[in-house]
């Protein structure tokens, strides 16, 4: 079997009522041997329930999975311990988040490690670097600031959000 986490939503902890209809939640995620089920509802909240199917059409040498439930916020950070963060920035400050860079020169697009935690987004904004405020720094200075060391530290602000502006 697999261990599972299951947190409290938005609604607040506890346990949800099994009559909620399937078409209130995200997804369903089924344990394998435990005969249980982790339910996600639309609104955060989860649930883990008993579930009578057997697990006779599973293939555990060949079936895998990873989940992350990247939660709202106004603004995050990412570890980059690789050379190539793999994003494209504006050419004006804020460092606002263009586009991402590919990892490949073949013409074929590979993420980079920015684009591969799935948080980052076109739109966001860079904020720090390494810990330090980098409004007020010159472009070229906050793009040597990112190269210079590995890891580099950055933390970003969510597009659109205004209580930062």
């Amino acid at each position: 079997g697999a261990a599972a986490v299951v947190s409290s939503g938005a609604s607040g902890a506890g346990v949800a009522s099994d009559a909620v209809p399937a078409s209130e939640f995200a997804f369903a995620l089924k344990q394998l041997s435990d005969n249980k089920m982790l339910k996600l509802r639309k609104d955060g909240f989860c649930t883990m329930t008993s579930v009578s199917d057997a697990d006779s059409d599973i293939h555990n040498e060949s079936m895998a999975a990873t989940l992350e439930y990247l939660r709202p916020c106004s603004s995050y950070e990412i570890v980059v311990h690789d050379k190539l963060v793999g994003l494209a920035v504006s050419k004006d400050l804020p460092l606002r988040v263009v586009g991402f860079n590919s990892m490949s020169m073949t013409g074929e697009h590979v993420p980079g490690p920015a684009e591969l935690t799935g948080r980052v987004k076109v739109g966001d904004i860079v904020v720090t670097v390494n810990g330090q405020d980098i409004a007020g720094i010159p472009r070229v200075d906050a793009l040597r600031m990112i190269a210079c060391r590995r890891p580099v530290t950055l933390g970003f602000r969510v597009a659109g959000d205004a209580s930062h502006r």
